[in-house]
């Protein structure tokens, strides 16, 4: 509910900008990853800022989007001190271009609000246009990674069809693998050409997690029809909760920690699977 006075239509821009992603792959257009889980608490902001920092380690120029809406914590894990948001973005204060904020060399963040009063309630036309206007956004990304909202709500799968590829975070807890599995299940039945990618997080025996993962693509290859790419996993590691209550990226605080050089591993893993891929058409959301 934006209060901008556009001077195009937002879903002809939309359509164009969808319809080119059909083309032969258009280095013009960034790389959009969406990553979700089924169940909170598995870590996926962390691995987010994590992916965001190696990609732009290899060169790729990353725009990572708070999409837990109203809920956002990216700033508290990097210790960002964004001058706009999101919701500033909605209420016209302020252009999307100008709500960026650089985090560190090639990594930029637009931040979102928690628990704000004067939040604006997002709807599906105005993720359109805040998506539209990230593609299309001057600083040229080569990349754009949300991190979402746990669950399955609507905001979820809007950003889902956004996605070339959908990173699906999880852990081994049977819970976690029955709500991950109810994520495959509503986002392939309701984005079409939705493409994902596998990582267990918070590991404490390697062998059980692989077992866990091997059942849920088992699990999605007969009963959904789904393939899964199962990327690896991330292994629990206490130096995680220390750079969260520092407010320092995990990455920058324990660089050599084992949870960040296998984060480092997955987010190298998703590039090479990247790199395999052959272009596909643009997923849809219904």
């Amino acid at each position: 509910m934006h209060n901008l006075s556009l001077s195009y239509d937002q879903a002809d821009h939309l359509r164009t900008l969808m319809s080119k992603r059909e083309s032969v792959a258009n280095p013009a257009l960034p790389h959009v990853w969406t990553i979700v889980s089924g169940k909170g608490g598995v870590g996926k902001s962390v691995f987010a800022v994590g992916m965001a920092m190696t990609l732009a380690k290899s060169g790729r120029k990353v725009l990572l989007v708070d999409a837990d809406e109203n809920l956002g914590k990216l700033d508290v894990l990097t210790g960002a001190a964004p001058k706009y948001r999101i919701n500033d973005i909605l209420l016209g204060k302020t252009s999307i271009d100008d709500a960026v904020y650089q985090s560190s060399r090639n990594v930029f963040m637009m931040c979102g609000n928690s628990g704000s009063f004067e939040y604006a309630e997002i709807s599906a036309s105005d993720r359109d246009y805040l998506y539209s206007g990230m593609v299309g956004s001057t600083h040229e990304f080569s990349d754009i990674i949300f991190d979402t909202a746990a669950g399955l709500r609507d905001d979820v799968l809007q950003y889902a069809s956004y996605a070339n590829d959908i990173v699906l975070i999880s852990n081994s807890e049977p819970t976690a693998i029955m709500d991950a599995y109810a994520a495959v299940k509503i986002i392939s039945r309701k984005v079409h050409g939705a493409r994902f990618n596998l990582i267990m997080n918070n590991v404490h025996q390697p062998l059980e997690s692989e077992e866990a993962a091997q059942k849920l693509q088992k699990a999605a290859e007969h009963f959904l029809k789904q393939e899964i790419v199962y990327i690896g996993f991330i292994p629990f590691d206490e130096s995680v909760a220390d750079s969260v209550k520092a407010q320092i990226p995990l990455l920058k605080k324990y660089p050599i920690s084992s949870s960040a050089l296998c984060i480092q591993a997955a987010a190298q893993r998703l590039l090479l699977e990247e790199a395999m891929e052959e272009p596909q058409t643009s997923t849809v959301y219904v």
